[in-house]
């Protein structure tokens, strides 16, 4: 069988859609050897054994990426004439022949959902085109049954087209974790959905009672954040000197920092999943989550939970873990328990009708 997989996501994001690409990807391969894989993208990407066509995105011409999707692509994969097509992330596959399957990776409806926290432009085209590209589609994967769920009512499509697979994390360092220090980590662009302000309104008011407590965030600049960057800077230095934030780290420096970390907390209002969730749940670090559907099922006993956006009750639930270290203990024992339990669910793709 020969199965085309579009990978412009990969090369042109390195969030949480990114890995989830690529680790779906590689366990595909390793599961259902003996087919004929193809990578289409815009860069090669050196993590996948595959071969790979590479279509580069012309930075001089605007919309060049999607003018690839829209035209390029299609044109040259119905010349290669697959059995299957599959887009990593929401926008197509397009203008493929009729006798290609295709099918559609989702990982969220965010911007249909909760179009406050994302830019117009991005809310405008799923608006216009998603409802097309899942009614076309002959399958839907993504990554968790609140997904699921939220496909379903947007689409109102059969329950049976959509496949869930839940992401896994690819340790590419050997890192041991190493309790020491009282660093509190997060990951995740720094954006009104991912609701860091909450995360430091709750560290500001705790550092003044933990003279060793620190708190390190990996995110890239995102976008309406004036709010954060302003309590930032109005800080007292003492206190903002104990904040660290990371535009961007290798894949081995945010290992490193993940084996160092006391507490991981994911303050977000909105996602798919949560990669970042998983990441800290490998390395057996303490959750504690904001209360959402989605967390609740990554993550199940596995964490504590606060109400969104209440940086009091987030400050209660880290001093829980900061004085009880029995707490702190049995929460990384059920954080690691937890990674564990996504290690061993298989990779679903019986929508392609091929075995191992």
């Amino acid at each position: 069988m020969k199965i085309v997989i579009l990978g412009d996501c990969i090369t042109s994001q390195n969030a949480g859609i990114h890995y989830f690409a690529i680790q779906w990807i590689k366990r595909v391969i390793d599961r259902y050897a003996g087919h004929e894989y193809t990578l289409v993208a815009s860069e090669k990407v050196e993590e996948l054994r595959v071969n790979q066509i590479i279509i580069p995105i012309n930075k001089y011409i605007p919309l060049h990426l999607r003018w690839r999707q829209i035209f390029t692509i299609p044109r040259i994969v119905n010349k290669m004439n697959p059995d299957w097509v599959i887009e990593m992330a929401h926008f197509g596959p397009f203008a493929i022949s009729k006798q290609i399957k295709r099918a559609t990776v989702i990982h969220d409806l965010t911007p249909i959902l909760f179009p406050q926290y994302h830019d117009w432009i991005s809310v405008l085209m799923h608006k216009i085109l998603l409802q097309k590209i899942i009614k076309r589609a002959d399958a839907i994967i993504t990554n968790s049954e609140w997904s699921k769920k939220t496909i379903i009512a947007y689409s109102k499509i059969r329950s049976e087209k959509i496949i869930v697979n839940y992401p896994t994390v690819e340790l590419y360092n050997d890192i041991p974790r190493q309790k020491k220090g009282s660093v509190i980590l997060n990951i995740g662009t720094i954006e009104p959905r991912k609701d860091q302000l909450t995360l430091i309104k709750a560290f500001v008011s705790l550092s003044y009672r933990y003279d060793d407590l620190t708190l390190q965030i990996i995110g890239k600049n995102g976008w309406r954040n004036n709010d954060f960057w302003q309590f930032l800077e109005n800080l007292p230095k003492t206190t903002r000197s104990k904040i660290t934030i990371y535009d961007y780290l290798s894949r081995k420096n945010v290992e490193l920092l993940l084996s160092q970390a006391k507490i991981f907390v994911f303050p977000s209002l909105a996602e798919g999943f949560g990669m970042p969730i998983l990441e800290a749940m490998s390395y057996g670090i303490p959750v504690v989550l904001s209360d959402i559907s989605i967390h609740r099922e990554v993550a199940h006993d596995a964490a504590l939970y606060f109400n969104p956006m209440d940086s009091q009750g987030l400050e209660k639930k880290l001093e829980n873990i900061l004085l009880d270290i029995k707490l702190e203990e049995n929460m990384s024992n059920r954080s690691h328990e937890r990674h564990e339990e996504y290690e061993e669910i298989d990779i679903n793709v019986d929508f392609l009708n091929i075995t191992s």
